[in-house]
């Protein structure tokens, strides 16, 4: 506490503000609620100024001067100030007081700051009993502060698809920090935990847990594998043709060697050729011939890929004719017979 040790009759106090901080309101303009004085310990009421709202009188009005013993006049801007007019002596016996409460004004940086002034200056001009006009300066107060620093929390699929995002991030240092629900998908797994690290070797956290934050976070997904059906089934498509025989579905377990199967025929047709085997029925995917082997793990239908060219057809200006060459010919003991025919 700064206290003047000078009796004097009147004068004024004048409190600039610290550049970093500003005067406690309540509302837009000073009240008395806001600053207390204090005459040897006693408050005083104040009143609000009917002509100033940012004037506050203090104690009875004298009727012969029209002043009060103390009035509080505030000043607002870039620099405040705080100006208490005295209009009646204050003797050292009887200290007298003004308080009020400041705040930080501004985002600095995270940290520690030291030595930070809470007044740029505080300054009474006076006329003592003696009647000789004077001036005091207190010293000026310090303190120290600590600006918390913020930090995000970043939530990373981890090969999943979609988003999850915490709209309260970035949150002040040691802030407890509620874990999201998860938002991600990944085909073929299910979502297990969060955790510190990619690989799961960090810190686990469940949704709805929470934790209190001390650096960026990144918390990932950590995901479960569905384990795959051991059945498998082998399916062979005749994919159109129609002297193909339907071959039966074969169940195998994820991993089986399968022998391609040959195809058998219902009946003939002229000018069909069977080529093979395929995995897609355009023939464009992977092709296998009967006694082929592979390795199966997933369900398969192997569709049948042929030709099938039609013969020439005969028009009616042709000239038909039939021709009959047996031909005996022998040669090295080996005897040939062509039997050649034309339509």
């Amino acid at each position: 506490v700064n206290r003047l040790f000078y009796i004097i009759d009147s004068g004024n106090f004048v409190d600039t503000i610290g550049s970093e901080f500003d005067v406690v309101l309540a509302g837009d303009s000073i009240a008395p609620s806001d600053v207390k004085l204090l005459v040897d310990g006693s408050e005083l009421t104040g009143v609000i100024d009917p002509n100033n709202s940012n004037v506050i009188n203090f104690g009875t009005l004298d009727t012969n001067t029209n002043l009060y013993p103390y009035t509080l006049t505030y000043e607002d801007g870039n620099s405040e100030k705080l100006t208490l007019q005295i209009n009646l002596p204050v003797d050292y016996s009887q200290p007298l007081q003004l308080k009020y409460k400041v705040k930080l004004n501004r985002s600095t940086t995270p940290g520690w700051h030291e030595n930070v002034k809470l007044n740029e200056s505080a300054i009474v001009n006076y006329t003592d009993s003696a009647g000789q006009e004077g001036s005091a300066t207190f010293p000026v107060p310090s303190t120290n502060y600590y600006v918390p620093y913020d930090y995000k929390v970043v939530y990373d699929g981890n090969g999943g698809s979609g988003s999850t995002v915490d709209s309260n991030s970035p949150y002040e240092e040691n802030s407890s920090v509620t874990v999201k629900d998860n938002n991600f998908t990944r085909d073929g797994y299910t979502f297990v935990s969060w955790n510190t690290s990619a690989d799961g070797s960090g810190t686990s956290y469940a949704p709805n847990a929470t934790f209190n934050i001390t650096e960026d976070t990144t918390l990932y997904a950590i995901w479960k594998k569905i384990p795959q059906a051991m059945d498998v089934t082998l399916k062979y498509d005749t994919n159109g043709a129609s002297n193909i025989k339907n071959i039966n579905s074969t169940v195998y377990q994820i991993g089986d060697k399968v022998v391609v199967k040959e195809p058998e025929y219902s009946k003939v047709v002229s000018n069909f050729k069977f080529l093979g085997w395929n995995t897609k029925a355009d023939g464009t995917g992977t092709m296998y011939q009967p006694g082929d082997v592979f390795t199966i793990n997933k369900d398969t239908i192997l569709y049948a890929i042929y030709t099938n060219t039609p013969p020439l057809k005969k028009t009616g200006n042709d000239n038909l004719y039939s021709a009959l060459i047996i031909g005996l010919i022998c040669m090295s003991g080996i005897a040939v017979l062509v039997n050649y025919r034309k339509e």
